[in-house]
Formats: C-alpha cells, sequence, structure tokens
C-alpha cells in the first residue's frame, strides 16, 4: 500500500466490481479470456464459484444499501474498457 492505496490485480478490480453489482463477472472474465491476459484455468474456477456463491447469498439478503466510492468505479470502469 502506497500512498493509502490499495493495490489489486486486474482481477480483484473485477471480482469487487461484480460484487458491487456494476457488472456480470462470467461475461468480464470471458472478455479478459479472449485477450493476451494469462489467467490460470484453475483461478477462473474459483472466481467463479465464489460469485455464484456470492450471488446466491445476495439474492437471499435482498438488495442492499451500496455506496460506491468513486476511485473505485474509475478503477472498473478503466479495467473494463481494456476488455472491450
Amino acid at each position: 500500500m502506497r500512498r493509502n492505496v490499495s493495490v489489486i490485480g486486474t482481477l480483484g478490480v473485477l471480482r469487487n466490481a461484480a460484487r458491487a453489482g456494476l457488472l456480470p463477472l462470467p461475461d468480464a472474465l470471458d472478455k479478459l479470456q479472449q485477450t493476451n491476459f494469462y489467467v490460470a484455468p484453475e483461478l477462473i474456477r474459483s472466481l467463479l464459484e465464489e460469485d455464484a456463491s456470492h450471488r446466491k447469498t445476495a439474492r437471499l439478503e435482498g438488495p442492499g444499501n451500496r455506496e460506491h466510492d468513486s476511485a473505485f468505479v474509475i478503477a472498473v470502469i478503466t479495467s473494463v474498457a481494456h476488455l472491450e
């Protein structure tokens, strides 16, 4: 961490964006795999399982109150823009 900014990778940004309801993780990972970005298949499988579990829990709990940090949203938009 530098200057109080947490550093996470592309997959972390996409996972957090999916948890915040900003994008569907399976679609984002499909697009990412169509680029030259390498990620181990086991990691993709793990992220998809975690996402499915999170979505199931979120459905049971109902919609929450989501407040988005502007820096986080900018990071997500930037990451997703590179997928297209």
